[in-house]
C-alpha cells in the first residue's frame, strides 16, 4: 500500500508532467499559427537567416513557405521553397528526402528554363551525393550544373563548383590539386563582382576547406602544414568574430580543436570540443556533433584515458551507423576503438573492429583511384582542353593581328615609297620649271639688253 504521502507526490508529478507537455503543445500550435500568419517573402527571409544557425527551425520555415505556394500556380516560388526544404533536410542528415525534393526542384527549373534555380538545385544534388559518399553521381550533378550555368569563368557560381571538385579531391587524398584549386579561387573572389555576404560566404567556405586539407596533410609528418593550416582557421575566425551562432564559426572552432590535437594540447583541444559538442547538438548539426565525439576519443586515448576514449568513439559510432551521410574518419575510428580494446585485452570487440578497419582500408583505396581518375578525365582534362582551345584561339587571333600588322606595314612601305617617288617627281617638275622660268627670265633679260643697246646706238 502506498501511504498518501506517496499517492499525493506521483499524482503531483503526473500534474507537472501533463501541464509540461500542454505547454509543449501550446507552444508548437502558436508557432504553427504565428508561421501560417507570414507571407512567402517573410518565411524566405526568416529561413536564410536561420540556415547557417539551426537546421531545424530553418526546415520549419521553409516548410510554412512551401505550404503557402503549395496550391498555387507560382512555379518558381513552389521550386524555391523545395530547395529550401531539401537544404534544410541535407543539414539534418535527411539526404534520401532531400534528392527526392531536389528532383522536382530541378524538373521545375527545366520547365520554367530558369538557369539560376537549375544550377543550384544541381550543385546541393552533387553536395548530398557527397555526404552519402556516391562521388560518381556527385560530379556527374556538378557536370550538370557547369551545364546550366552559362556564365564567365570569372562567375562566382563557377567559384562554387571548383569548391565542391576540390573537396572531393580531399577526400580522395589528392591534397596539392585541392589547395592550388582553394587558392586560386580565394584569389579569384578579390578580381568578381559580388555581393559583400555571399563573398564572405565563400570566403570562409574555401577557408574551412584550406585548413581542412592542410590538417589532412599533417599525416606525412610535415608540421609546416600545421602552420598553414593554423594561418587560414585565424583568417576565418577573424570573419566569423561578430557572428559566433553562425555555423561557419563552429565549424571552424572545431578546427581549433583539431589543431591544439596535432600539436599535443590535449586538455585545449579536450575544452574546445565540448565547446563544440554542445552547439552542435543544441543546433540539431549532426556532422559537427560526430566530429566533436571523434576528436574527444581521439584526445583521451593519447592521454592513455581508454575507457573515456572509447565511450567518445561509440558516441560518434552510434551516429555514423545510422547516418545517411558517409563519414570519412569511420576507417581511422574503427582503428583506434581496435587499439583502445587491445588495451583494455577486450579481444573480441577489437577483432569486431578490426575486421570493418580492414574491409573499409580496400574498399577506400579501390574508390580513391576510381574517384581520381574520374576526376581527371571529366574535370582536370576538360579544363585543360577548355584552356588549350582558349589557346588555340587566342594565338589565331595573334596570328590574324600579325598579319593586319604586316599588310597594315606593307601597305604603309608603299604609301611611303609612293609618296617618295610623288615627291622626288613633284621636285622633278618643280625643279624643272625653275629651270624653264629661269630660262624665260634669262631670255627676257638678254631681250631687254638688246633693246637698250639699239635704243643707245639711235641716240
Amino acid at each position: 500500500m502506498f501511504s498518501y504521502q506517496e499517492r499525493f507526490t506521483k499524482f503531483s508529478r503526473k500534474k507537472i508532467l501533463v501541464c509540461f507537455l500542454l505547454l509543449l503543445v501550446s507552444v508548437s500550435t502558436a508557432q504553427v499559427d504565428s508561421l501560417a500568419t507570414k507571407t512567402y517573402s517573410e518565411l524566405r527571409t526568416l529561413f536564410k537567416s536561420a540556415i547557417e544557425e539551426d537546421a531545424k527551425r530553418a526546415f520549419e520555415y521553409a516548410k510554412a513557405a512551401y505550404v503557402r505556394v503549395a496550391s498555387t500556380n507560382k512555379k518558381q516560388q513552389i521550386g524555391e521553397s523545395l530547395y529550401f526544404l531539401a537544404k534544410a533536410n541535407t543539414d539534418l542528415s535527411q539526404n534520401r528526402r532531400a534528392l527526392e525534393q531536389l528532383s522536382e526542384v530541378i524538373a521545375i527549373a527545366n520547365q520554367l528554363k530558369d538557369s539560376s534555380l537549375l544550377f543550384k538545385g544541381n550543385v546541393l544534388k552533387g553536395n548530398v551525393y557527397n555526404d552519402l559518399g556516391e562521388e560518381s553521381n556527385a560530379l556527374a550533378a556538378y557536370l550538370e550544373a557547369d551545364k546550366s550555368s552559362g556564365y564567365s569563368e570569372k562567375s562566382s557560381d563557377l567559384i562554387l563548383l571548383s569548391i565542391n571538385i576540390a573537396y572531393i579531391k580531399k577526400l580522395h587524398r589528392d591534397y596539392e590539386d585541392a589547395v592550388a584549386i582553394l587558392k586560386e579561387n580565394l584569389n579569384l573572389l578579390e578580381t568578381i563582382t559580388i555581393a559583400p555576404d555571399k563573398k564572405k560566404r565563400y570566403e570562409l567556405i574555401i577557408l574551412m576547406n584550406l585548413t581542412d586539407t592542410y590538417l589532412r596533410m599533417t599525416e606525412d609528418g610535415n608540421l609546416q602544414n600545421i602552420v598553414n593550416a593554423e594561418f587560414y582557421n585565424e583568417k576565418g575566425l577573424e570573419k566569423c568574430q561578430y557572428d559566433q551562432n553562425s555555423v561557419f564559426y563552429y565549424v571552424l572552432w572545431m578546427n581549433q580543436a583539431i589543431i591544439h590535437f596535432e600539436k599535443g594540447a590535449y586538455e585545449e583541444s579536450i575544452a574546445v570540443a565540448n565547446d563544440v559538442k554542445e552547439k552542435a547538438i543544441a543546433t540539431n548539426n549532426e556532422g559537427l556533433t560526430c566530429t566533436a565525439y571523434f576528436y574527444l576519443g581521439k584526445n583521451y586515448f593519447q592521454l592513455k584515458k581508454y575507457t573515456e576514449s572509447i565511450r567518445f568513439f561509440n558516441q560518434a559510432y552510434d551516429i555514423m551507423k545510422t547516418s545517411e551521410r558517409r563519414y570519412s574518419n569511420e576507417i581511422l575510428l574503427h582503428q583506434l576503438l581496435t587499439k583502445n580494446y587491445i588495451q583494455i585485452e577486450n579481444i573480441e570487440k577489437a577483432n569486431f573492429h578490426l575486421e570493418i578497419f580492414t574491409k573499409l582500408v580496400n574498399d577506400q583505396s579501390i574508390e580513391d583511384l576510381k574517384v581520381q581518375s574520374m576526376i581527371h578525365q571529366k574535370f582536370d582534362i576538360d579544363k585543360l582542353k577548355k584552356q588549350v582551345e582558349k589557346l588555340e584561339i587566342k594565338v589565331d587571333d595573334q596570328k590574324k593581328r600579325k598579319i593586319g600588322l604586316y599588310v597594315a606595314s606593307g601597305i604603309l612601305v608603299i604609301l611611303l615609297l609612293a609618296s617618295i617617288v610623288f615627291y622626288r617627281r613633284k621636285v622633278r617638275k618643280i625643279n624643272e620649271k625653275m629651270v624653264q622660268v629661269m630660262k624665260k627670265v634669262e631670255e627676257l633679260e638678254q631681250s631687254k639688253v638688246k633693246t637698250t643697246a639699239k635704243t643707245q646706238q639711235r641716240t
